[in-house]
């Protein structure tokens, strides 16, 4: 890639959830960095979700980690 250029790159990451959208990294010499100055959104709304069947909590969280890989804009 070379200035302006616009990419991904894969890294050794266990958890998809490390990875966040809008980061920023550029290239020093031996090796790639972040951005300073980047931080991470503020959450505004805030909301308690809860199963009917006390059950169904497993349900409920695999739901909402497919759902933060989707969706950036949700964190729990």
């Amino acid at each position: 890639m070379k200035t302006g250029q616009v990419g991904y790159f894969l890294s050794s990451m266990k958890v998809v959830a490390d990875a966040q959208i809008g980061d920023t990294f550029y290239q020093e010499p031996n090796k790639i960095v972040p951005f300073p100055g980047y931080d991470r959104p503020m959450p505004v709304v805030f909301a308690g979700v809860y199963p009917e069947d006390p059950d169904d909590y497993e349900d409920l969280e695999k739901a909402l980690k497919k759902l933060c890989l989707t969706d950036a804009s949700v964190s729990f």
